[in-house]
């Protein structure tokens, strides 16, 4: 299994610029302090998604439980991450995942919330290597994200391209050949009456 990115409009780890809670828009700051409730906000990082503006928060529940929301500058809640026990996911989801750890060990599992699409991602370690693997709530494989998928199709068209090129030179290589193969014949013909005219003078 290969690392999956997240959902879109989730901030990813080590993305976005730490920004104080008092310098946050109205709307963002509402939103954040109502989602967060009595827990504390850890973090705060605001990112560029293309045109829009993403603010992040990172709250501390209680017993180390994890919770992350992505809201708008005007306070809309665009994505959401929870940690949460493998348990209390899907029994679709639990099955899956049970195939996909099979003798390794879930290390944590994750819920994730964009608009009212709710995926897992499952953190576990198998053969002494630490995966992931995501899944849709009927226990589908979670697609990856597409700037994955844009950049398997620029490999592949490089590949393409590269194959065109190799293909060009040897047509070009050929007929090369062709035109050697030409000029050895012309002087093979000069050669020909050159011994002719010789031949004569005996």
């Amino acid at each position: 299994f290969v690392a999956l990115a997240a959902q879109p409009l989730c901030a990813e780890e080590g993305k976005g610029k730490s920004i104080a809670a008092d310098k946050l828009p109205a709307g963002a700051s509402a939103a954040i302090k109502k989602w967060a409730g009595d827990a504390k906000v850890s973090s705060i990082v605001v990112e560029k998604e293309g045109k829009l503006t993403v603010y992040e928060a990172a709250i501390e529940g209680p017993k180390g439980a994890k919770r992350e929301v992505s809201v708008t500058a005007e306070g809309a809640v665009i994505c959401t991450e929870e940690v949460i026990a493998l348990e209390k996911a899907p029994e679709a989801v639990r099955a899956a995942a049970a195939k996909a750890v099979g003798d390794g060990k879930v290390v944590s599992c994750e819920k994730i919330v964009t608009g009212e699409i709710a995926t897992y991602e499952i953190t576990f370690t198998a053969g002494g290597k630490q995966q992931e693997a995501g899944f849709n709530a009927d226990g589908s494989a979670k697609e990856e994200a597409e700037d994955d998928e844009d950049e398997d199709d620029d490999k592949e068209n490089g590949k393409k391209g590269a194959k065109e090129d190799d293909d060009d030179d040897e047509e070009k290589e050929g007929e090369d050949n062709d035109d050697d193969d030409d000029e050895k014949g012309e002087k093979d013909d000069d050669d020909g009456a050159g011994k002719g005219q010789h031949g004569d003078k005996k």
